[in-house]
């Protein structure tokens, strides 16, 4: 039989064994169980933007001229002329962010809005995050104010980008929308060049691959292989002509990737004749 020292002794042994953990400090006499791993719902919402990416991978045409994101007031034809009112850019962005999924509702999805001069791979600026949330199948119009030093640091040439999040997202791939646009009124000459700024963020040189996505339009670029080293800009000019009659309006866009093919961005060109 154990002597009162052994049986202390054994006690105190076992004891220093076993080590304190947050079962054995719960006062509930139960006991633990172990942590569960929530997997993702079966069924999930889509949170989604006017995305360009997804549109180009599928082999569509994609426009920077982006519908859910709203700069310029409406442009409108008067007498013999193309007409935009005195507060053509706005002093506030309209940001449209949906919900594509028809039967999961989209509960604290997050909005993140940043901006830059106009340009492809310019720094970026944070605007705002804001979280939304969208019934099945819902859709939102965010107005964002754009304070003055915005628009003063930018000078009225303004690129939105906009990224919509959620953890259980069924869709990642249209999650992330640009606007880099702007309107040209063009008068009896039916012609035009724009320029177009490229910038580099990063530490190693991009080589942009620059092309036009079809439209009636015909687009010449000055140089469609740009390399643009660390923390630098490039240019290159877009020179257009067109036989529409006037008025009309269309557009066109220049795509940019990197050297293996990587979508970079876009800058479309938003051009009203007569």
């Amino acid at each position: 039989m154990a002597t009162d020292m052994e049986h202390r002794t054994n006690v105190s042994a076992v004891a220093s064994v076993r080590q304190p953990n947050w079962c054995s400090r719960r006062p509930d006499p139960g006991g633990c169980s172990p942590a569960i791993d929530l997997s993702p719902p079966p069924d999930r919402p889509d949170p989604a933007i006017y995305s360009q990416a997804p549109l180009l991978a599928a082999a569509t045409t994609a426009t920077w001229d982006n519908p859910d994101i709203v700069l310029y007031a409406a442009v409108q034809h008067t007498g013999s002329s193309w007409r935009i009112a005195d507060g053509w850019f706005l002093d506030n962005v309209k940001i449209t962010v949906r919900n594509r999924s028809l039967t999961a509702a989209a509960i604290n999805m997050v909005v993140t809005v940043s901006y830059s001069r106009i340009g492809i791979g310019l720094p970026r600026t944070p605007l705002t995050t804001q979280l939304v949330s969208l019934e099945a199948g819902g859709s939102r119009q965010l107005i964002i104010p754009l304070p003055p030093a915005v628009l003063a640091q930018t000078e009225k040439a303004l690129a939105l980008f906009v990224d919509v999040s959620h953890p259980y997202d069924l869709d990642a791939t249209n999650n992330h929308g640009e606007s880099i646009s702007i309107i040209s009124l063009i008068g009896a000459g039916l012609s035009g060049v724009i320029p177009i700024k490229l910038g580099n963020t990063t530490s190693s040189p991009i080589t942009y691959a620059l092309s036009v996505e079809p439209t009636n339009v015909t687009v010449s670029l000055s140089n469609t292989n740009v390399t643009v080293g660390p923390g630098a800009t490039a240019s290159v000019t877009a020179s257009h002509t067109t036989l529409l009659p006037t008025p009309s309006q269309t557009s066109f866009t220049v795509v940019a990737r990197d050297a293996i093919g990587n979508l970079v961005g876009g800058f479309t060109s938003i051009l009203y004749f007569g």
